[in-house]
This record gives C-alpha cells, structure tokens and sequence, in this order.
C-alpha cells in the first residue's frame, strides 16, 4: 500500500518541483532582461503548466467502467458464448480476437471497445488507451490526449524559455570576466542543464506525440501495427509472394483530418488546454470513445491482413498478435 502511495504522489512532486525550482532561479539569478517582464512571462508559463498537467489527471483518459451497459455479469458465460456484447460492440466495434470473438476483459469484467485495453499498473481498461505515463502516475487516452499534447509543448516552449535565457545569462558572465572576481552560480548552472535536457526530451517527445496524432494512432497501435506488419513479413517470404501494405484502419486520410480528431478544429482549442468542442448528437454514445469512424478502403485491406496473419499464425504460433489490438 505504502509503495503505490510513493508510486502515486512522487511524480507529481517532483514535476512540481523541478518547474517551480527551474522558474525561482530563473527569476532570482537573470538579470539580462527587466525583472518585471521575466516574472511576468515565468507566472504565465508555469501557470498553464501546472493547470494542464492537473487537467489531465482530473480528467482522466476515460473506462469503459463509466458505461453499465458494457457490464459482464459472468466472465465464463462470455466464453462460453451464452452472453453477447451489447448492439453498441456489434454494430459499430470492428477490432475482435482471433477466433472472430468480440473483446472482453476478465479482469475488469467488461466489454471491451476499440482500441481500448488494460493498464496493468492502473488495474483498469482506458478508452483509446495511448500509454500509461510514469509523470502522471495515470494513462493518457481518449478524454486527455489533447490536454498531454499541450502540456508536452508547454513544457518544450517553458524549457526552451529558460534555457535561452540562463544560456546568456552564463555568456555575458563569461564575456565579462566575471569568472575572476567571483564564482558562477550553482544553482543557474543547474538550472541551465535541467532546462537543455528538458528541452530537447520534451521537444522529440512533442514531435513523436505529434507525429502519431496527424496518424490518428496511439502508441499502443504503432507497436501493434509494426508487429502485425512483421508477421505478414514472415508469411509472405515463407510462401514467396507479395501481401498488401497494412494501413491505420483509423486513418481518417489526411494527417489535418486526424489532427483535428484529436486536438479539435480551432485555433482556440489547440492553444488552449480546453476540451474538444464537440457537435450535439441524438446518440449518447457518439464522441464518447466507445467507437470510431474508419474508412472503408483501408478496412478491407485490414480485413485480408487479418486473415493472412490467423493463417501465417495458425501455423508458427498458438497465439495471435491481433487479440491484442
């Protein structure tokens, strides 16, 4: 109990630390700009920081939980095929096991929707699950994808702000020869490394979190994807015969689209750490992670890639690693 408690509550201290300490030293120990507009623009960042980073957590990535209807009362019955899932799995989920099955959790004792799964370090199913991410001691899925997002990019522009600015501030002590006459300061010397691995951590981690965004793909499906597009690799050097290329069966066909998706389609949504305005529907289950648009082209391509792999599976394996997306 005790080391869930220290596994829960140390990254957040920590995060709030290395901010609030990097932001101090920087207003204490710069002087190349006026002290007034350096503390200004520091409040401002931090401020957005930390409000981001607690809206993520407060927020959470969502649980098929919240829904009852998605419920199993037993989980035998379900593979025993006695109990079905709801209309809402049949009619619209499209990711199933490899026996043509629809997915399920035993230990959540749930249904399970596409691209949801099951943090084992939560012990809970997460809708569009992307990670579970140590700095939060949460996982990051549907409902706070955008809002991690921002605050990589809040982080990287932070970073970058304070490394720019202790950067002169050790040239100009150098430049004037302060070094003879007294020592440099540990703390900015500190601060300075923290805020040039920060920024260049953040900055790649920012593109890559990015990159899969404009994919509409989580970090989940990459690896998902990369394994399955092995296996058929295997299958089709095995028979000497060309397959078909496995495309994002989410790929909404233009990396604008599947931004949009995501971080919403204003410039006020994707500055601000607000939620995805979303258009009013009849269906209370629409927009709410339990299912999402595909196009049809690329469906089928990843209906033969999955028939492809149960054969190529079938043989080299008792297990698919399609059960798992």
């Amino acid at each position: 109990m005790i080391f869930n408690k220290i596994g829960y509550y140390f990254p957040k201290l920590l995060t709030h630390t290395l901010i609030l300490y990097t932001a101090v030293i920087c207003f204490l120990k710069v002087d190349i700009i006026p002290r007034g507009l350096n503390g200004f623009l520091l409040t401002i960042l931090v401020f957005i920081q930390l409000f981001t980073y607690w809206r993520v957590i407060n927020l959470g990535a969502g649980c098929p939980s919240e829904f009852p209807l998605l419920s199993i009362n037993r989980v035998e019955d379900v593979m025993n095929g006695v109990e079905q899932p709801p209309d809402i799995i049949k009619n619209n989920c499209i990711c199933v096991k490899r026996d043509g099955s629809y997915r399920f959790c035993r230990q959540c004792k749930l249904w399970k929707p596409d691209r949801s799964h099951h943090c084992s370090k939560c012990n809970k199913c997460y809708l569009k699950m992307d990670h579970h991410c140590p700095w939060f001691a949460t996982c990051v899925g549907f409902r706070n994808q955008k809002l991690f997002v921002q605050f990589l990019c809040y982080v990287t522009i932070y970073s970058a702000y304070v490394l720019l600015l202790t950067s002169l501030e050790m040239y100009f002590w150098f430049s004037d020869a302060k070094y003879e006459t007294e020592l440099l300061n540990m703390h900015l010397l500190i601060t300075w490394l923290l805020a040039l691995l920060s920024s260049i951590s953040t900055f790649a981690f920012s593109c890559y979190t990015i990159w899969l965004v404009t994919k509409n793909e989580t970090t989940i499906e990459q690896y998902e994807w990369n394994s399955i597009r092995n296996d058929l690799q295997i299958y089709s050097d095995s028979l000497n015969c060309q397959t078909s290329a496995v495309n994002n069966v989410f790929d909404l066909g233009s990396r604008k689209s599947n931004f949009n998706s995501v971080m919403g389609n204003s410039w006020k949504e994707w500055l601000l750490p607000i939620q995805k305005y979303v258009v009013d529907s009849t269906d209370c289950y629409t927009d709410k992670g339990l299912f999402f648009p595909v196009k049809s082209d690329i469906y089928d391509e990843y209906r033969e890639s999955a028939n492809l792999q149960q054969r190529l599976l079938s043989r080299l394996s008792p297990r698919s690693s399609m059960e798992n997306i």
